[in-house]
C-alpha cells in the first residue's frame, strides 16, 4: 500500500559521513571515501512518500554546521564549514528525478589548487536534472554555480555512469579581479601571469562534446597589468575564442593603452579568426 513519513532530526552528530551514504555507492568507491576524515553535525526535516517497499518521493530541507573533511593527500579539505540544503527528489520505476539547492556560508575549503574562504564570499550550487538507475545514465538540465561578484555559471550537462559525455556551459564575473584571484591564479603559480592586477567585467561560453569543445569570451573595460612591469594593457574590449573544431571564430580586439617594458605601446585593434 500507500505510506508517507515525516523525519525530524536535530543536532545529529555524523561522526562519519560515509558510514550514512554507504548504501548509494559502490565497493571501490566506498573503500576510497573510507580513507577520509570527514564529520558535521546535521539539522533535517523530511517527508517521504512511497508504496510497499519502494520509496516515490522526498523533500528533505537540511542544515550542516561544524563541517570538516580531508582527503588522506592534503588534496581537498573543509574547516568550520556551514550550509544549507533543500532536496527534492522523484522516483518512478528506474528513473530519479531531482531539485536541490546547497548554499555554504561560512568556513574554509580547499580543493587543490582552489582556496575559497567561504566568511568572505558564500557560494550555492543549484541543479535540477534526472539519472535513469537502469543504464546509469544521467542529464543536468540547469546546473548553477555563484560565488558573490566573481563567478556565475550556469549550463546542462549528459553523462553515463562517471563519464561526461556533454558540457554546454556560460560565465558572467563583473569581478575580474577576484575572478583571476580565486579561480586563475592558482593554476599559474610561478608562471610570468602568476602575478597580474586586474579589474573589469567579463562573459564566456563553452561547449564540449567527445573531445571536440568550442570556448567564446567577451571582455568588458578589463585591465591587466603585471607587478613586474613586464607588461600592461588598459581597457581592453571584444571577444575572443578558441576551438579544435572546423568552425571560424572571430576575434575582435580592441584597447585604449597597453606597455611592454618601459615602451608604451597606446590604443589599438586586432581583428583576427581562430579555428581547428
Amino acid at each position: 500500500g500507500q505510506w508517507q513519513a515525516k523525519v525530524t532530526g536535530k543536532n545529529i552528530a555524523l561522526n562519519s559521513l560515509v558510514k550514512f551514504i554507504g548504501p548509494s555507492v559502490n565497493e571501490k568507491q566506498m573503500e576510497m571515501l573510507s580513507q577520509w576524515n570527514i564529520n558535521a553535525v546535521m539539522d533535517v526535516d523530511a517527508e517521504l512518500n512511497g508504496h510497499q517497499t519502494r520509496l516515490a518521493s522526498a523533500k528533505v530541507s537540511g542544515k550542516l554546521r561544524e563541517v570538516m573533511f580531508a582527503d588522506p593527500t592534503g588534496s581537498y579539505a573543509g574547516e568550520a564549514l556551514a550550509a544549507q540544503i533543500q532536496l527534492e527528489l522523484q522516483i518512478e520505476n528506474d528513473r530519479w528525478s531531482w531539485q536541490q539547492t546547497l548554499t555554504i556560508d561560512k568556513g574554509q575549503t580547499y580543493f587543490e589548487p582552489i582556496f575559497l574562504d567561504l566568511d568572505q564570499q558564500s557560494v550555492k550550487l543549484s541543479s535540477e536534472g534526472q539519472f535513469n538507475y537502469a543504464n546509469k545514465t544521467w542529464q543536468i538540465n540547469d546546473v548553477e554555480f555563484a560565488q558573490s561578484t566573481s563567478i556565475l555559471a550556469n549550463g546542462q550537462l549528459n553523462g553515463e555512469a562517471t563519464q561526461l559525455t556533454h558540457l554546454q556551459m556560460d560565465l558572467s564575473s563583473t569581478d575580474v579581479a577576484q575572478l583571476y584571484k580565486d579561480w586563475l591564479q592558482p593554476f599559474i603559480p610561478g608562471s610570468s601571469l602568476s602575478h597580474l592586477q586586474t579589474s573589469g567585467e567579463l562573459t564566456a561560453s563553452l561547449q564540449w562534446q567527445a573531445e571536440h569543445y568550442q570556448i567564446q569570451m567577451n571582455l568588458q573595460s578589463v585591465t591587466i597589468v603585471d607587478d613586474a612591469g613586464r607588461f600592461a594593457i588598459d581597457n581592453l574590449e571584444g571577444k575572443l575564442g578558441w576551438t579544435n573544431q572546423a568552425t571560424v571564430i572571430p576575434i575582435d580586439l580592441r584597447w585604449s593603452s597597453a606597455s611592454i617594458l618601459s615602451l608604451p605601446l597606446g590604443g589599438s585593434t586586432l581583428q583576427a579568426e581562430a579555428s581547428q
